[in-house]
């Protein structure tokens, strides 16, 4: 295959006209959504029995910001968290007969006056594939279906992972796609998204700005800067961080022959009985590695957003939508929830919440185990909206009174009234 400087010719985009003048004295503050996709909590900070970190920056980034650790996805596989997050609604309810449009706090937000601009690394998260992100007025869909040039690391990582060709996914071979879709990219397509909206004098509107990353996901290839030396690598052929490959399937994917998925029949290549515990290991290796070299870029994707005047009174958070096992209950990678297997590290998410220029009081003890469908009404409650899908909003922190220090709280008692958090099997599973 000639991957060196492959241009890929699918593009879909929606655009949006020049943003409005901001009306006098709107001081809502800018939302910023940036999902880690496939990244499980313990994969950010100080993993128990190391002596440093995997997240430099996200750690010394959280340090003024709150920090969530018994954040729960409510689906162990994409679509259906990135529902829940962007409507308040459990992830079972992705596939009933809830107006997906309708129901999106990015539509919401749109008549509240705000602007929406999302990008996604991932080719599953696209409005043509989501209703829940079709409202976005701007959305630019992954880079591996847009004109898209391999650079020269992503060259040298293919050839020195030696990733063949795998099973094409919405046309494109999936190693290439991947890696057309780093972090890197993004964040050149996140420069140029917000340099396209942007007026000259500042967005004139608050804005809420969507990202999604697909650096820790499967295949696990890092940079040379992030990943094993060139002799463990050679040390572990034939097996790769690409989980398919030498992997002979007992039988495909029950999506592919129409099959209700079981326990018995999930595919060989999530199951980790046949590979030995250093192998195991091993991919988890090359995981932290592609989760180190997001967190390098993701203090470039700050400085960008500074840069644009995104941050001058905003709201960060940074989640991830599930996450990947590693030989937990003898299973790899996710989406085993179909086949009726719940592995708790697939719902345990890293969620952080930073304010530029405005405060946050959290609603929730820091350690409290709750789903990130309650992201939904935060985005509500910081816009100045005040319905959600309850009768009520169920924010997980709420702006703090003028004034407030913008530093992280600490753990505080749980108000004398919570809403309880939306029911669902999964969290239920992961206690």
């Amino acid at each position: 295959m000639r991957l060196r400087g492959l241009l890929l010719l699918f593009v879909v985009a929606a655009s949006v006209e020049a943003p409005a003048a901001r009306r006098s004295g709107d001081s809502r503050p800018n939302i910023v959504l940036i999902v880690l996709d496939t990244v499980r909590a313990d994969a950010v900070g100080r993993r128990a029995g190391s002596t440093s970190s995997n997240t430099p920056f996200m750690d010394a980034w959280s340090r003024r910001g709150l920090v969530f650790t018994g954040a729960l996805s409510p689906a162990d596989q994409t679509p259906g968290s990135h529902f829940s997050m962007l409507t308040g609604y459990p992830a079972g309810a992705y596939a009933s007969n809830v107006d997906r449009t309708t129901a999106s706090v990015v539509h919401e937000l749109n008549v509240a006056g705000y602007d929406t601009l999302g990008i996604s690394a991932n080719g599953s998260v696209d409005p043509a594939l989501m209703r829940s992100l079709a409202p976005f007025q701007s959305f630019v869909t992954s880079p591996a279906y847009r004109p898209t040039a391999l650079s020269a690391e992503g060259w040298d990582t293919l050839q020195r992972h030696d990733m063949l060709a795998r099973p094409a996914f919405h046309g494109v071979e999936t190693n290439l796609a991947k890696e057309l879709a780093s972090a890197e990219t993004i964040n050149e397509r996140l420069s140029d998204l917000l340099a396209g909206c942007r007026p000259p004098d500042g967005f004139r509107r608050p804005v809420f700005l969507f990202l999604n990353f697909i650096d820790a996901h499967d295949p696990y290839f890092p940079p040379r800067s992030a990943g094993p030396a060139d002799s463990a690598l050679a040390s572990h052929w034939p097996l790769t961080g690409d989980l398919q490959r030498g992997r002979p399937e007992t039988q495909p994917e029950p999506a592919e022959t129409g099959e209700v998925p079981t326990r018995e029949n999930v595919p060989r290549w999530r199951r980790a009985t046949d590979l030995s515990p250093r192998d195991v290991a091993f991919l988890r290796s090359l995981y932290d590695g592609e989760v180190r070299s997001l967190d390098a870029r993701l203090s470039d994707t700050m400085r960008i957003l500074a840069a644009s005047g995104l941050l001058e009174r905003a709201v960060v958070v940074v989640t991830s939508d599930h996450g990947e096992a590693f030989g937990e209950q003898g299973y790899l990678a996710h989406a085993l929830e179909q086949h009726g297997i719940h592995v708790p590290e697939l719902y345990r998410v890293p969620l952080i919440l930073r304010g530029y220029g405005v405060a946050l009081t959290p609603l929730r003890r820091l350690a409290e185990r709750f789903s990130t469908t309650a992201l939904a009404d935060s985005f509500r409650s910081w816009a100045g909206l005040t319905r959600g899908v309850g009768a009520e909003l169920d924010p997980i922190a709420v702006l703090a009174a003028a004034g407030a220090r913008e530093r992280g709280f600490p753990k505080i008692a749980a108000p004398a009234h919570t809403p309880p958090a939306a029911k669902h099997p999964v969290a239920k599973s992961a206690e």
